[in-house]
């Protein structure tokens, strides 16, 4: 998490670079996304992902079953888990 400016977007990109040399891997972009707060403007948005070079926003993704990003009431969210564990569990 940070604040959506130009030198947070910089130094995000140095922290994957890091990553990418430390790990040897390369970071895909193009299946990269990023989510912003509802209050950061479309003008920010736009600045941000072009210092990023990613294109796509995120957020209404799941990942091993799981939402990407929670928001809302988690107790909901999350009570397909409880089922689907339970329906598992009875098979």
């Amino acid at each position: 998490m940070c604040r959506a400016d130009n030198l947070e977007a910089a130094e995000i990109i140095r922290c994957l670079q890091m990553y990418g040399d430390a790990s040897r891997q390369i970071i895909n972009l193009d299946k990269s996304s990023i989510i912003f707060g509802s209050k950061v403007p479309s003008t920010m948005k736009l600045e941000v992902k072009a210092v990023l070079g990613i294109e796509k926003e995120g957020g209404d993704v799941t990942y091993l079953g799981l939402p990407e990003c929670f928001s809302g009431s988690k107790r909901q969210l999350l009570s397909s888990v409880g089922t689907e564990i339970r329906t598992v569990n009875f098979r």
